[in-house]
């Protein structure tokens, strides 16, 4: 996985339509002035944040985008794909 830069995905959010980014490192990029018209995503944030599958980074946050990070690290999508062979090849050993 490449490096990002925060700041600049920061920067690139106050522009963007979209009230929520996610990307692949595990960071969740939201809106706070598009946030407002979507009631069913603010429910989602708040339960993930109350469940702790994110968690804020305050001292990235300003006055429009709040910055999350997933509290366990993603799998990459390759990693991924060998464990689920891995365990069906083990399944059909049995």
């Amino acid at each position: 996985m490449r490096p990002i830069d925060l700041q600049q995905v920061i920067s690139d959010m106050r522009s963007q339509l979209a009230p929520v980014v996610m990307c692949q490192a595990g960071y969740v990029f939201v809106n706070l002035e598009k946030l407002p018209a979507h009631e069913a995503l603010q429910a989602q944030i708040h339960d993930r944040v109350e469940s702790g599958v994110i968690r804020p980074l305050t001292h990235l946050n300003d006055d429009d985008v709040a910055v999350f990070y997933a509290a366990e690290r993603p799998v990459p999508p390759e990693r991924r794909r060998r464990q689920k062979q891995q365990t069906m090849f083990q399944l059909n050993t049995l």
